[in-house]
């Protein structure tokens, strides 16, 4: 074997015996009276996929156009959108926008009729 294949080995051994773990990432974009918030599930940890080796697998993607001035976001004030683009039915909740954290509490139209949003917590971000 040689030492390519060697280093190759290990870090493939070393990725698998780590697991993968969950992360969160919050980006924010700022405008006069608008803000964009893009929601980023994935996990991390060694995953083979067809463009090759990746160290993150996204699991859920969701942005949201908040209107007004906040820091409070009514869900008349708020635009959310899936991974795809595709519009999704804000019901009920709001979106808080501080400093350095976002909280989100938002009802969603699902299958079943409304449901929380799985994804609703406090997330904090670099400003």
């Amino acid at each position: 074997m040689t030492l390519r294949a060697t280093a190759l080995a290990v870090a493939i051994a070393a990725g698998l015996a780590a697991g993968a773990r969950a992360g969160t990432e919050v980006r924010i974009f700022r405008g006069s009276h608008e803000r964009e918030v893009r929601l980023e599930k994935f996990r991390r940890g060694l995953f083979f996929g067809s463009c090759g080796p990746a160290t993150r697998s996204l699991t859920a993607e969701y942005s949201f156009t908040l209107r007004g001035d906040g820091p409070v976001y009514r869900k008349e004030s708020i635009e959310m959108r899936d991974g795809a683009q595709r519009p999704v039915a804000v019901r009920a909740g709001s979106i808080t926008a501080g400093d350095r954290t976002v909280t989100i509490d938002l009802s969603v139209e699902g299958k079943g009729g409304t449901m929380p949003f799985p994804w609703n917590g406090e997330y904090r971000f670099r400003p």
